[in-house]
């Protein structure tokens, strides 16, 4: 069971990882293809040391098909915009997960 969890966390923190170096390229002023298909697969080389295992909640699971979209689509530089769109909704539903409202708060200011 420990066992599981770990190598979960780990594999988590790898998708992690690769999703926020691919964002904050993708989001560059100076972007370049050529660069971007090799941070990808050296990123790529990383995520394969990792063991896959399987995800259950949302989150993880938009992550990894995340992930997925930018190896498939490492070559092409067309395709910037639709990985910045998946970015953007991926880093929107992250956000969505975290932010509670307080909808029984009766502490109104005047």
């Amino acid at each position: 069971m420990q066992n599981e969890k770990f190598i979960r966390v780990r594999y988590l923190r790898c998708l992690e990882k690769f999703a926020t170096t691919v964002i904050k390229a993708l989001k560059r002023d100076d972007f370049d293809a050529q660069r971007f298909s090799a941070m990808v697969e050296k990123n790529e080389e990383l995520l394969s040391r990792c063991q896959k295992t399987t995800l259950y909640d949302s989150y993880p699971r938009a992550l990894q098909a995340f992930v997925e979209q930018c190896m498939a689509h490492k070559g092409a530089s067309s395709a910037k915009n639709e990985l910045l769109r998946s970015a953007n909704a991926l880093e929107k539903f992250k956000k969505a997960r975290e932010y509670k409202r307080n909808k029984n708060d009766k502490n109104f200011d005047d």
